[in-house]
């Protein structure tokens, strides 16, 4: 280990003490994947809160904190009561659709979700709610229009320019889907959605191996993509490379169990979520052990192994998890910023600036990566670093605004 530096060391202790306590924003989601998929809830490091109701709780804080760590059913009836109360607050309707949608009832989350527009027209998360139902129940000219709001809103979220491009697809126009994937990917190089799309619009315009390539490049970034497994494996078909297409078969029989085996473990997860916000790690670390047992290769559930050992002091045992996690999901932002956390408590702070510059350069949307990386670069001397890389997480903070849907990011009990 380098030898420390007090000056350092001082700036460090005042910023992990900050990061162990939770980042002073709302946390950056992995949203709603391009073709309708769920988002799930907390992650370590990321400015979680504790769900459930804690006496005293307003049923609206309860409702929403609930919904964000996948706990639907304890939600649902704390946001209907909350609703009672105040009809027309698009924060509580968001996360009421938010629950509809989620639990297949097409026709409320609808209504709810524009509920909330009518009470804030322009609310980007309803938007993409909006989009995300009326996708799923197959209305793809509405979906397009709700979509294009959006981006008029938010012209820069990239899950709705995703989400764009798969509309344009689905309506018969793949070449203005194949550019729209295109300009996500030259934006954030590893969305495996945008990948998944650019596969999709390139089969419809004929061109096989390229589709074979997107698809197989989505599924590199994201190994359990059932859309792309499943079209991947009818196009190798088409192409004649039937021994390809039976591997990515079974791979696609492989994701659909471990779908399953998610949805054995859905309580477990929310508890372990639960358990960590509440800062009670040695109980958070035992329901993830449980998770890792069902599915070893379960990334998130390592991740918050890795961060809970973090936190109880067992640092050895956490870089292990951590590695472990990112052993299974390379381009798993959320693993790296907390190896970065794990190295900057070890001073090895170069080894902090470069696990958290590839988070960044995974999901350049991510803000709190930055927020972290502005205390160790501080750390190390280099105040003008660290003050743009704290400008740059106040703007991706304020260019986010916070809402029920989209503070559900990727995990604890939301299907991956």
């Amino acid at each position: 280990m380098r030898p420390a530096r007090p000056a350092a060391n001082a700036l460090l202790a005042v910023a992990l003490a900050a990061v162990l306590a939770g980042c002073p924003s709302g946390q950056a989601p992995r949203d709603a994947d391009a073709d309708g998929g769920t988002p799930g809830a907390g992650t370590p490091g990321a400015g979680t809160i504790a769900p459930g109701s804690p006496p005293g709780m307003p049923p609206a804080a309860a409702g929403i904190r609930l919904a964000r760590q996948g706990d639907l059913d304890g939600a649902e009836p704390l946001l209907v009561a909350a609703l009672a109360t105040a009809p027309d607050d698009p924060r509580l309707l968001e996360a009421l659709g938010f629950v509809y949608a989620h639990t297949d009832r097409w026709r409320k989350a609808e209504e709810t979700y524009r509920r909330a527009l009518a009470a804030r027209p322009g609310q980007p998360g309803a938007l993409y709610g909006l989009a995300s139902v009326l996708t799923d129940t197959g209305r793809y000219p509405e979906a397009l229009a709700a979509t294009r709001e959006l981006l008029q809103a938010q012209p820069d979220h990239l899950p709705g320019r995703v989400k764009e491009a798969l509309l344009l697809v689905r309506t018969g126009h793949a070449v203005e889907g194949e550019a729209g994937a295109r300009a996500a990917i030259e934006r954030a190089p590893d969305q495996a959605e945008a990948h998944y799309v650019l596969g999709l619009a390139l089969e419809d315009e004929g061109d096989l191996e390229g589709a074979a390539a997107a698809l197989e490049r989505a599924i590199a970034i994201q190994a359990d993509h059932l859309g792309a497994l499943a079209r991947l494996q009818t196009v190798l078909a088409r192409l004649g490379r039937g021994e390809e297409a039976a591997r990515v078969r079974a791979a696609h029989r492989v994701a659909l169990a471990r779908s399953r085996v998610d949805e054995r473990v859905r309580g477990n997860r929310v508890r372990g979520v639960e358990a960590f916000n509440r800062q009670d790690y040695a109980t958070a670390l035992a329901e993830f052990e449980f998770i890792a047992r069902q599915d070893p290769d379960d990334p998130q559930a390592h991740l918050y192994m890795g961060s809970a050992l973090m936190e109880l002091g067992r640092m050895d045992e956490a870089r292990t998890a951590l590695r472990k996690s990112l052993a299974i999901e390379a381009r798993n932002e959320r693993a790296l910023m907390e190896i970065g956390r794990l190295e900057a408590h070890a001073n090895r702070l170069d080894e902090a600036v470069a696990a958290l510059r590839r988070a960044i350069e995974i999901n350049p949307d991510f803000p709190e990566p930055h927020y972290f990386l502005a205390a160790v670069l501080m750390a190390q001397g280099d105040a003008a670093g660290g003050r743009s890389e704290m400008a740059r997480f106040e703007e991706l903070k304020a260019r986010a605004p916070v809402s029920a849907m989209e503070l559900s990011p990727a995990g604890s009990g939301f299907p991956r």
